[in-house]
């Protein structure tokens, strides 16, 4: 697994180009991540990376950086270099 499948897990669920995603991105930078977005959004990086988020934290992963962190955590990404 990598970070390029997130940003593309991130864009299509978002609906937005793939170029337009980088780890800063958030509500703030992307007007369509709503909070319908974010559960689809949720929703969708579990089934891609087979891993179980905890409900308390996922409106908490507002962010490509903080979703990127959790997946971490949980073993389906690798560190950054």
């Amino acid at each position: 697994m990598s970070d390029k499948l997130l940003y593309e897990t991130v864009a299509r669920v978002l609906r937005v180009p793939l170029e337009t995603i980088d780890i800063d991105s958030s509500p703030e930078t992307i007007a369509r991540w709503d909070s319908m977005a974010q559960v689809a959004l949720m929703l969708e990086v579990e089934s891609v990376f087979s891993v179980r988020l905890h409900s308390d934290s996922l409106m908490a992963l507002n962010s490509v950086r903080k979703i990127r962190d959790a997946l971490v955590h949980l073993g389906a990404l690798p560190e950054a270099p």
